[in-house]
């Protein structure tokens, strides 16, 4: 499952800031995307995170306390619903990191989050230079 093409609402957001300011520049395209996609993100990939922090915190109380058929019954449904968002979380951070370790079944989301961050950072474009030598 990929997160981002095909994600519902992404490829919308994309094409509503491309699409949306008339005969602007690239640049001005490229921040209106990135604009676009950081609201989307927050309202799609933060909504997983968020529900996996809720549910692992709905978990913890399940795993405390006197066991009765009932709160095993509500553990064992709450595993069920956390399985997707977690897969969903694991590859959100897959897709940013690019690093092999995933491959190799680590789920250490921590260190796959200080990848994705550096790597953000490493590529990212300060600045541009048009044909004219101009500076963007």
């Amino acid at each position: 499952m990929d997160l981002s093409v095909g994600e519902e609402g992404c490829e919308e957001a994309i094409m509503r800031a491309w699409c949306g300011g008339g005969e602007d520049d690239i640049l001005d395209r490229l921040r209106r995307c990135e604009e676009e996609l950081l609201a989307w993100k927050g309202l799609s990939i933060g909504k997983i995170m968020r529900d996996v922090a809720k549910k692992r915190k709905r978990l913890v109380v399940l795993n405390e306390g006197v066991r009765s058929e009932a709160r095993v019954k509500d553990r064992n449904q709450l595993v069920k619903e956390i399985a997707m968002p977690l897969k969903q979380e694991e590859l959100f951070w897959r897709q940013r990191s690019r690093s092999i370790w995933l491959r190799e079944g680590d789920r250490n989301t921590k260190f796959f989050h200080r990848k994705a961050t550096q790597r953000r950072e490493k590529n990212m474009i300060l600045k541009l230079i048009d044909d004219e030598g101009r500076c963007r």
